[in-house]
C-alpha cells in the first residue's frame, strides 16, 4: 500500500500514512491533496486519485521531534548510506570507540560502515589502525530526514523532497 506524506496547516511535515488513512481524511475534508500520484484507489461506489501529499485544514502542535531514538537505521541515514572510511556503499555500522573498549552506541559513536572496512576494523580505534575520521558532528538524524526514508519509490521521494526541504532546507544534499 502507498504511503502518503502528512503536512499541518502550517506546510510542516507530520507524519506518514497509508493511502487508505490520507482518502479517509480528505473524504473527511480534514485534508486536501497537495500532489496526485495517478494511482487510484477504488470502492464499491467511487475512484479516488491516491495523493503524494495531504495538507491538513487544522493546525497540529508537533512535540519535539528534533531527534529520533538511536537506532541501526538512523545511522545508515544519517550517513546517506556511505561508509565513513571509504566511501563505499554501508550497510552496516561501526562503533568508532569498539564496545569491547567501552564504547556506547550512540549516535556520537556510531558511523555508518561498509561490510570490508567493518571487519578490518573490528575492535580496534581508528588511532590503531591509522585511519582518521573526517571531520563533521556526529548527531542523530532529524525526523525529517527519517521521513524520506519511507518513500519506497523515486517519484514520491521526488514529490516528498520539496516540501520537506521547504520547511527546513538544512537537509537538502550539498554537492
Amino acid at each position: 500500500m502507498q504511503s502518503v506524506l502528512v503536512l499541518s496547516a502550517s506546510f510542516q511535515p507530520l507524519s506518514i500514512v497509508s493511502a487508505k488513512r490520507a482518502v479517509q481524511l480528505m473524504r473527511e475534508n480534514k485534508a486536501t491533496a497537495l500532489d496526485l500520484s495517478g494511482r487510484l484507489l477504488h470502492s464499491a461506489t467511487e475512484s479516488i486519485e491516491v495523493p503524494y501529499v495531504v495538507l491538513l485544514t487544522y493546525m497540529v502542535k508537533q512535540g519535539n521531534t528534533t531527534r529520533t531514538g538511536f537506532s541501526r537505521h538512523g545511522v545508515l541515514v544519517r550517513d546517506n548510506f556511505q561508509c565513513l572510511y571509504c566511501g563505499d556503499s554501508a550497510t552496516t555500522i561501526d562503533h568508532v570507540v569498539p564496545r569491547a573498549l567501552g564504547g556506547k552506541s550512540t549516535y556520537d559513536n556510531c558511523v555508518a560502515a561498509c561490510q570490508p572496512c567493518n571487519s578490518k576494523k573490528a575492535n580496534k580505534t581508528l588511532s590503531q589502525m591509522g585511519w582518521n575520521v573526517p571531520e563533521r558532528t556526529l548527531v542523530a538524524p532529524s525526523h525529517l530526514a527519517n521521513m524520506l526514508t519511507k518513500a519506497k519509490d523515486e517519484s514520491r521521494l521526488n514529490v516528498w523532497k520539496n516540501y520537506i526541504y521547504m520547511y527546513d532546507p538544512r537537509l537538502q544534499p550539498t554537492g
